[in-house]
């Protein structure tokens, strides 16, 4: 995974991969971003930016006269939202820092809106205490607070002999990690609550392909599949039967490689989880 961990030692966490990902399902984040009431004006904080892919749709919802402050933990993607703005790409104020979300150097009441993407699966229970609490402290009365993270409870794909080959897989990829693509999601409602957020509420937003995929997909999924490949090679407990099964899907040159099949189907989802200051 070397090629997608950032320098902080996140995977699935590069310009390279939030790019491909994103662009495999833009019109769902899209969406997602817009179900959620920003007005003109708001001041935004992107807790964990990346490479900022999530700026574009938040810039031109705040319009110029809004402002949004953009931090992530790895210099290098802050350097690529940096370039970005740069180019004069956003319709509204935008910068860009390195800062941690666990220890947020913001004042009080800061902002309208804190927005947080798949971040959350990366902190223990500790750490997500810290930034919960972080996030309602800079969040002005009545701000909100939005965060997206993936459900691993989601993911899903056809056609395949063993339906057990992806979730084995992820849940031994990193599996400290991977284990709170479980846990998270479905507590983040909990915790927010915890912390007394107010109006809070959780949907889960499915992306779904199906054959045939258009380019963007199949370069997401090819490389998806390769990651969780690599992983799964260095699993003690495969068995020969399932090792054949990864080689039989995966192999581009057989009949049966997954992603040309005409019944192939892909899942995965996302948790969207409000609560108000």
């Amino acid at each position: 995974m070397d090629k997608y961990t950032t320098s902080q030692g996140h995977d699935f966490s590069t310009s390279g991969w939030l790019d491909l990902h994103f662009e495999a399902c833009k019109n769902e984040y899209e969406n997602m971003v817009k179900s959620l009431p920003i007005q003109p004006g708001w001041k935004i904080l992107d807790a964990g930016c990346g490479n900022g892919r999530f700026l574009d749709i938040l810039s031109d919802l705040i319009t110029s006269s809004g402002e949004i402050c953009a931090i992530d933990l790895a210099q290098e993607n802050v350097n690529a939202v940096k370039d970005t703005i740069s180019s004069g790409h956003f319709n509204s104020r935008v910068s860009a820092n390195v800062g941690d979300v666990t220890s947020l150097d913001f004042p009080d009441n800061t902002f309208d809106l804190v927005w947080c993407a798949n971040v959350t699966q990366y902190l223990d229970e500790a750490n997500l205490n810290k930034t919960i609490e972080g996030f309602k402290r800079v969040l002005k009365p009545g701000g909100i607070l939005a965060i997206k993270e993936t459900d691993g409870t989601s993911y899903f794909f056809y056609p395949t002999k063993n339906f057990n080959l992806l979730w084995d897989s992820i849940k031994h990829m990193n599996s400290k990690d991977r284990q709170r693509w479980f846990d998270h999601p479905i507590e983040l409602n909990l915790f927010l609550k915890q912390f007394g957020f107010q109006n809070t509420k959780q949907s889960t937003h499915l992306i779904e392909r199906r054959f045939p995929l258009d380019e963007k997909t199949k370069k997401y999924l090819t490389i998806l599949f390769k990651a969780i490949d690599v992983n799964w090679s260095d699993i003690d407990r495969q068995t020969a039967n399932d090792r054949q099964e990864w080689k039989r899907l995966l192999d581009n040159d057989s009949p049966s490689y997954i992603l040309k099949q005409p019944n192939f189907f892909w899942r995965e989802g996302h948790v969207l989880v409000l609560g108000t200051k």
